[in-house]
């Protein structure tokens, strides 16, 4: 819409036009024309969340206003209002996110309100409740102070964590919950370790992980869970890599195992998230090693046995090729360190034989006379200097070459 891109002016008289919505959304409804102009006010507000936002007491009007729309029961209206009334709160969420996600700065005051509005509107269907999840989250993850943050993300999470005890026999509900936690991790951004990343560190490791691990243990055939569970530990690790390293031969372990039950590309694209993630750091190296290792046996011995039925095994078929690449993140890794490790002995090898050359020639000097043993050990000598100039030049170029595919 064109409002969205307006420039936001004190002196416009598109406040006006602002400061009169809340009046219009407000308003009983008592036709289908009035749901329709309820609808675009709301859409209209929403699009002009800069404008809301550049005014702190419109914001929190704003906000409660929209809320209300949110909350009503409307399960035991009329067939043919329903679905008007659905299209005005899907326009209520849509323009609360905007407005939320905007605006999350100036709302720590009413965060109390906001977290309370997420947990009533629990029961609006997901497409709904997940625009007020990435409303109140990114609010919530905004919080500098530490102990608000725990709090805040304690009472957006623990609803979930209680209703997958709950709703571990039914996958719809169960997929439902996954994608909440996942638009929750998706407002979080990390980007050095302090109080708040250990903060949050502690939340998806103590909390989350267990739960992914959970679901796929009880649902490891079901591919849409399989596939939301993936998506939350790789948005977990990501957030807060090197509090979740501790974790990694766990989730290394709970792979290999969910793999060798149904073999979904999932489980491979995990471990390449894995891979790209930790290989850098070489004490991680055996673990991933051993994780291809298994992943890349099973695979291909699932390939192998299903010859004749590779199009219900489609969906791995595909996947062989990421295969290699789950290995070329620590591949590079370790080629880099081999080549270091033949350069520095190279160079070894060449001050060796340079003093051992050197202290020849001077040995050689007080004597006129040099035996033909003696000249042709020195011969011999600068043979091998040159040798070992060679292979230290090699070894030279092949630590540069890795290095320039690792930095790629």
């Amino acid at each position: 819409m064109v409002a969205s891109s307006a420039e936001v002016r004190d002196s416009s008289v598109l406040w006006d036009l602002i400061q009169s919505l809340p009046t219009l959304i407000s308003s009983a409804p008592s036709s289908a024309s009035l749901d329709f102009t309820k609808k675009t006010a709301i859409e209209l507000l929403g699009n002009l969340w800069q404008w809301v936002n550049s005014r702190k007491d419109f914001l929190g009007l704003a906000l409660v206003m929209i809320s209300q729309l949110l909350v009503p029961d409307l399960s035991s209206s009329p067939a043919h209002e329903l679905d008007r009334a659905r299209q005005v709160q899907q326009a209520a969420s849509t323009a609360f996110k905007h407005i939320c996600v905007g605006g999350k700065l100036h709302l720590e005051d009413l965060l109390p309100e906001l977290l309370d509005l997420y947990g009533v509107t629990m029961a609006l269907p997901i497409r709904m409740h997940l625009s007020i999840v990435e409303g109140v989250g990114s609010v919530v993850a905004s919080l500098n102070q530490e102990d608000q943050l725990r709090s805040g993300l304690e009472q957006m999470v623990a609803p979930l964590a209680q209703g997958l005890d709950s709703a571990r026999q039914k996958p719809h509900l169960l997929g439902e919950i996954l994608d909440r936690l996942i638009v929750i991790i998706k407002q979080l951004h990390m980007t050095e370790s302090n109080a708040k990343a250990t903060c949050i560190g502690h939340l998806l490791c103590n909390t989350l992980w267990p739960m992914i691990r959970q679901c796929l243990h009880h649902h490891p055939t079901d591919s849409k869970l399989v596939e939301k569970s993936c998506q939350l530990l790789k948005d977990s690790m990501r957030c807060v890599p090197d509090l979740f390293k501790h974790h990694l031969p766990d989730v290394a372990r709970t792979l290999v195992t969910a793999f060798q039950q149904h073999q979904h590309s999932t489980y491979l694209y995990s471990a390449e998230v894995l891979a790209r993630t930790y290989a850098k750091d070489p004490e991680n190296v055996p673990v991933l090693t051993e994780l291809f290792n298994q992943l890349s046996g099973i695979g291909l011995q699932s390939l192998v046995h299903s010859e004749d039925k590779l199009e219900e095994i489609r969906e791995l078929a595909e996947a062989r090729e990421s295969i290699p690449a789950i290995l070329q993140p620590w591949a590079f890794t370790m080629a880099r360190q081999l080549y270091e490790s033949e350069l520095q002995e190279a160079r070894s090898s060449l001050a060796k034989l340079q003093a051992e050359l050197q202290e020849a020639q001077h040995c050689a000097k007080p004597n006129v006379q040099v035996s033909e043993s003696e000249c042709a050990g020195c011969v011999a000598l600068r043979a091998e200097l040159c040798a070992a100039q060679e292979e230290a030049r090699k070894a030279n170029a092949r630590a540069a070459a890795a290095s320039k595919a690792w930095g790629r």
